[in-house]
């Protein structure tokens, strides 16, 4: 992988860890206590990072980010951990709260966006990133993507459990703070009558996605 990429993830390993907002939900999803919400939030958390992180490598490398295959391969590879990660912690916390509520199930993984990376890639391409407009809208996309590995996982384990024979409930949380189309969508559904659009996320959405299964217990837990 290129050197670029390398020095993308050294910067976002530093920013990670000096970052106290997502060191406050780390250590909320280790205390054993944690839920599928700190899930979301460290989903989003982490795009919140990867944008800042973005933005310095653009700043200081310009012309590496016209070159749609480097784009690719570099996208690919930051999500590539990305993915990784956020399915481990979703997976680690739903096997808590499955003990807890005397479930067996496995926890599945969606497929990785790779469609949405090559996209965005080919997109940004033709693009001048040194255009503020232009940076703002590939940094936007670039949170969008690492929050809908996330609404991936919980779509595919929602079906997955359903045709298990469980009760699964999918929650889609505005928190008072987004746009009227997802307040509209906002509310607690029985899967599979789920609106698709529940599953959409348009830039920049801080809706939160999640679900719950009939035995795990109350809508306190999700």
């Amino acid at each position: 992988m290129s050197a670029l990429s390398d020095k993308i993830k050294s910067d976002l390993i530093k920013l990670s860890k000096s970052n106290g907002h997502l060191q406050s939900i780390i250590k909320r999803l280790e205390s054993g206590n944690a839920n599928l919400s700190d899930v979301d939030d460290f989903a989003q958390a982490t795009g919140a990072v990867l944008k800042k992180v973005f933005e310095k490598s653009i700043s200081e490398s310009p012309k590496a980010f016209t070159d749609e295959q480097l784009i690719a391969e570099i996208l690919g590879d930051i999500f590539g951990d990305n993915y990784e990660l956020i399915n481990s912690v979703a997976e680690n916390i739903q096997k808590q709260l499955d003990k807890a509520a005397g479930i067996g199930i496995k926890p599945q993984r969606a497929d990785f966006p790779s469609e949405r990376i090559e996209n965005l890639a080919k997109v940004t391409a033709q693009k001048d990133l040194t255009d503020k407009t232009s940076l703002s809208e590939f940094t936007a996309s670039v949170e969008n993507i690492n929050g809908s590995i996330f609404t991936d996982y919980v779509k595919t384990n929602a079906d997955f459990r359903s045709k298990a024979g469980l009760k699964v409930y999918v929650i889609r949380s505005d928190h008072s703070k987004c746009c009227a189309w997802c307040s509209k969508l906002a509310g607690k559904y029985v899967y599979p009558d789920v609106p698709k659009d529940v599953w959409r996320r348009h830039k920049r959405c801080t809706c939160e996605i999640t679900y719950v299964n009939e035995k795990a217990g109350t809508y306190d837990q999700i």
